[in-house]
């Protein structure tokens, strides 16, 4: 019988009751999964289903092969790939394991750095005839990345290298940015191991020297 919301102008606000319970909540959701990660990872059969979390480039281009090898090797594991830039939470297993670019992972994550990754600056072929690749880079028109991949190498990069090159476009996704370049709408920095393979796009220059990130594959502690 207790009230929980207050009803405002604004919306619905918790009442003190109600911000106790949410809480208490909270506390057993930690502790649940905290206790699920620990069974999970005393459980040392190769089996059962795999959630893993990556970007949408890299389950464009590295991941499947891998994950084809990962199959065929444990048959009986079942993998779900779940491809966002967001770092899902493994805390509360809304993944297993993420595999993620990343300068400095999450502390309460335990992994491997397996690679470091390069940039470098593509455009299509038909947009270079009309634009020399040899032209300075801020003279280029850029598609850049907008707020969503402002932490990532090449959005701080830019800020720092090219804050008035005239832009063309904003994506919040590097697959999508490797797409219009393709398309002729400008240059766009991309990973290499994403624009070195993508159809219709040919490197403006070589690796950009000071853009760099690593490669991790992370997990829970307890996992």
């Amino acid at each position: 019988g207790a009230r929980l919301f207050e009803r405002r102008p604004s919306g619905y606000v918790p009442t003190p009751a109600g911000e106790a319970l949410a809480a208490t909540a909270r506390q057993i959701r930690d502790e649940v999964a905290a206790v699920e990660r620990r069974v999970l990872g005393a459980d040392l059969q190769l089996t059962g289903t795999v959630r893993i979390t990556t970007t949408d480039t890299l389950a464009h281009s590295l991941l499947p092969a891998a994950l084809a090898g990962l199959a065929a090797t444990h048959p009986t594991v079942g993998l779900e790939l779940t491809t966002t830039n967001a770092l899902l939470s493994l805390t509360h297993r809304d993944a297993d394991v993420a595999v993620r670019p990343s300068a400095q992972p999450p502390p309460n994550l335990v992994g491997h750095k397996i690679a470091t990754l390069g940039f470098a600056p593509y455009a299509a072929p038909r947009y270079l005839r009309a634009h020399p690749a040899r032209r300075d880079l801020a003279a280029h028109r850029w598609i850049g990345p907008d707020d969503g991949l402002a932490g990532t190498a090449v959005g701080r990069w830019m800020r720092r290298t090219l804050p008035a090159a005239p832009l063309a476009a904003r994506a919040d996704s590097f697959t999508t940015l490797a797409r219009l370049a393709a398309a002729g709408l400008g240059v766009a920095a991309l990973p290499c191991y994403l624009g070195d393979g993508w159809p219709g796009l040919r490197r403006v220059r070589g690796r950009l020297a000071d853009v760099t990130t690593e490669l991790w594959v992370l997990t829970h502690a307890d996992l």
